[in-house]
């Protein structure tokens, strides 16, 4: 296994060196500039640069006019090199040499958890190199049948010493291919459009629950010790199911991460206060997958399971005093996060009626926050369901998903909820209504506030002035009397009192609108006012659109 080792890491750093070529050379190509390795008369050697405009008319192996242009810069040049681009042989190559080391080192029957343990970190090497190709078709899959046979020793609890080290390994060429198959699907299609891209992406998170069943079905002392398996396993899982939901195909991930969840209930290191905000963001991803595959029921009760995992864990922390500060933020955090996304869905689903209720059980969540409100209308505004994908575009989905069966173990009872244009829209302006209503004011206190800063500013300017010319000139300023003026005092800013009356809270150097409405969302708030605007649906909402982009300029 040294030779091995020692022979993996000279090819590994042969792929890195073609690696940054390849890097340098797209830099190169995105900002016009090339790098030279020059040789000076001296006998030193610098990398120097040259910039698009000083390649003009020269070709990229003319060495002699790169010197000159060179020498034109203030450079003794002597000697110029031109970087090579690896070409597609030194991948075979490099592909042979590798298959050629692995193969050696089998036929010297070496042990089987060393081996697949090498292949695990040539793979991780060629993937943090962005070699998602070479790594997926000749390392992982190449080698594949070993880590078969390693799971068949799994199956007879043939572990041996330490018992989970056998299983980590396996965890881990499995992550290793399920990732490299991610990134290699996506970087070749990156806008969904192939039918067999959803296919490999399915299979991949078939892969990945499996690989959590094999580590699940161990001990709960080898569970708590591989907990990073499970944990980058949902990891990895969060990232292929926001990539599906994004193109439409969240719903394909449903059930994943309802194993996922499911699976890291049973490990007790991943049910620490620490991992409070990770688990949030399975189950937060979890519901929107629900939402975006029209199934508002299923994230409605995402939320709820949730909610009650989490209480239960708060009673447990917080049995025995003293309770750390961070400890009780993160629970609160937690719990309101996924009480204002309930609230969202049983908006929707019809169990709250109006934008009006909504804000009212939003103001019972968390009393007397205005940003709190405001992001939890916004939130609600930003309905998934209603994507491009999910209208006018069925039969084009259809096609997509054509040809794979319908899961058989898939939960069943599972409503779908539909909604029309004019049913969208009008829950969609009522949302507005609501979020113009609240604010109104806040953005009437910024114009004020505005107003107040620019005759502020008008003053401050007029004294510098005044200051500059008494300093410039010995002949003081008199009045129409004869005598002298005294110069004015400098101009007092707003006491808190004033600033507190047009918005800005006191101990605060930020406005009040723009913690209830950062950049980002005052934006595309004002872009959905216009678009309610052109289509005829702004009898609530009349003037809102003129009223936000007056305040955001």
């Amino acid at each position: 296994m040294e030779d091995l080792a020692v022979r993996v890491d000279e090819l590994l750093q042969q792929a890195a060196q073609s690696s940054h070529a390849g890097a340098a050379a797209a830099a190169a190509r995105r900002t016009g500039t090339r790098h030279f390795q020059a040789k000076l008369k001296d006998g030193s050697q610098t990398q120097v640069e040259l910039t698009a405009d000083m390649l003009l008319g020269i070709g990229e192996d003319d060495k002699e006019k790169l010197t000159e242009q060179l020498r034109a810069q203030g450079l003794d040049v002597e000697a110029l090199e031109v970087p090579r681009l690896a070409q597609a042989g030194h991948t075979l190559q490099l592909a042979q040499e590798l298959n050629q080391a692995f193969a050696k080192a089998w036929t010297s029957r070496v042990d089987l958890v060393d081996f697949c343990e090498m292949v695990c970190k040539c793979g991780e090497t060629l993937l943090a190199q962005g070699r998602y190709d070479l790594a997926y078709s000749e390392i992982f899959f190449r080698w594949c049948d070993r880590a078969g046979q390693m799971k068949s020793e799994i199956s007879k609890r043939n572990l041996g010493e330490p018992p989970a080290r056998k299983v980590s390994v396996y965890s881990r060429f499995y992550l290793g291919a399920s990732y490299a198959q991610y990134q290699q699907t996506i970087h070749r299609d990156d806008a969904a459009r192939r039918p067999d891209t959803v296919h490999i992406l399915r299979d991949v998170l078939r892969d990945i629950l499996l690989s959590v069943d094999v580590v699940c079905s161990q001990s709960e002392a080898i569970r708590e010790e591989l907990y990073w398996c499970i944990y980058n396993s949902s990891l990895l899982a969060i990232r292929i199911a926001r990539w599906l939901r994004i193109h439409g195909f969240g719903d394909l991930a449903v059930q994943p991460l309802w194993l996922l969840s499911e699976s890291m209930q049973t490990c007790l290191p991943l049910m620490a206060v620490h991992m409070l905000p990770f688990r949030g963001r399975l189950m937060q991803e979890l519901a929107y997958c629900a939402e975006s595959g029209k199934q508002l029921g299923e994230a409605s009760r995402v939320c709820d399971v949730h909610l009650e995992h989490v209480t239960h864990a708060q009673k447990l922390e917080t049995m025995l005093p003293p309770v750390p500060a961070e400890t009780t933020k993160a629970f609160e955090v937690m719990l309101t996060r996924f009480k204002l996304l309930k609230g969202k869905y049983d908006f929707w689903t019809g169990k709250v009626s109006d934008a009006n209720q909504l804000s009212a059980r939003a103001k019972e969540v968390a009393p007397d926050n205005t940003p709190l409100l405001v992001s939890c209308l916004i939130e609600a505004l930003q309905f998934q369901h209603g994507l491009p994908q999910h209208f006018g575009s069925e039969s084009a989905k259809d096609v997509l998903l054509d040809g794979i069966p319908e899961d058989p173990s898939a939960p069943e009872g599972i409503e779908l909820t539909k909604f029309t244009h004019q049913d969208l829209q009008a829950k969609q302006s009522d949302l507005l209504a609501a979020l113009v209503e609240i604010l109104t004011p806040l953005v009437e206190k910024a114009e004020a506030a505005t107003e107040e800063l620019e005759a502020h500013t008008v003053k401050r300017l007029k004294w510098e002035a005044e200051e500059e010319r008494r300093a410039r000139s010995d002949d003081p300023k008199v009045g129409e009397d004869g005598e002298e003026v005294e110069p004015d005092p400098r101009p007092e800013r707003p006491d808190e009192d004033s600033l507190e009356a047009i918005g800005f809270p006191k101990g605060s150097t930020m406005h009040a609108l723009e913690e209830a409405l950062p950049l980002a969302a005052h934006t595309w708030l004002t872009e959905q006012c216009l678009r309610h605007e052109m289509r005829g649906n702004a009898a609530r909402t009349q003037g809102a659109f003129q009223l936000l982009e007056r305040s955001l300029a």
